[in-house]
């Protein structure tokens, strides 16, 4: 259950062919091996039409093929990691409880991301794993109810 854990989801990746199911397994600076599949390259429409003014108009937004974690960092995996690097985000206590251990963590912000890989094993090789850009926030979610099994509770 415990021994895979990633702090920031993507991977870049070179374009590949658009209907390739690709899985991977890559072992983190950490030595954790987290399995990952590719998102490929392409369009997606940002924004919706009639929606609040933010979300217009709609356009088409271009990314480069990228892995993302096939699950998300579960409340166990990250209180492994925050034991193992002594890198502590106060709300996690919050959510470290007997029945969330297997949820997925929440309330890890960019910044603390930022703080963690710059003080932790994680930072010495932080270049090959970057942060999403706003434009991934809706993207992987909608893919993975077409492309990723659902997580089995334990």
């Amino acid at each position: 259950m415990i021994g895979r854990i990633a702090l920031c989801a993507l991977i870049a990746l070179p374009v590949c062919a658009q209907h390739e199911k690709v899985e991977r397994t890559v072992n983190l600076p950490t030595g954790w091996p987290t399995v990952m599949v590719l998102v490929p390259a392409g369009f997606f429409p940002r924004g919706m039409e009639g929606e609040a003014f933010d979300e217009q108009p709609v356009r088409e937004i271009y990314l480069d093929a990228y892995l993302i974690d096939q699950y998300e960092v579960t409340v166990a995996q990250w209180g492994e990691y925050q034991r193992d690097t002594g890198a502590l985000i106060p709300e996690w206590t919050l959510q470290n409880t007997a029945a969330r251990q297997n949820h997925p963590i929440t309330l890890v912000t960019w910044y603390d991301w930022q703080a963690i890989a710059h003080g932790s094993r994680v930072g010495a090789r932080r270049a090959l794993r970057r942060r999403p850009q706003v434009s991934l926030g809706r993207w992987p979610r909608r893919l993975s109810r077409q492309l990723l099994p659902k997580r089995r509770s334990v």
